[in-house]
């Protein structure tokens, strides 16, 4: 079942959900299946940079701890 993003949507909550992840400062949000205004249909998965989304957990991972290593390697 997918879910439309509503304009008034509190989207504070995708930062409780018990499968982000974070590796240092690296981290990887889980995200519920959407549907946008235009029909767009995102699936749930991890959202990696880009937003493209995956269920493979060593994918999500990897995404996590390469983002902590770019944080530490900018001083950030």
């Amino acid at each position: 079942m997918t879910k439309t993003i509503k304009d008034n949507d509190d989207g504070a909550r995708v930062f409780a959900d018990g499968r982000n992840l974070s590796v240092g400062r690296g981290r990887i949000l889980w995200g519920t299946a959407t549907q946008t205004n235009r029909n767009m249909v995102y699936e749930e998965g991890w959202v990696l940079p880009g937003g493209r989304r995956t269920k493979n957990f060593d994918v999500a991972q990897a995404y996590a701890r390469w983002i902590d290593e770019q944080c530490r390697a900018w001083g950030r």
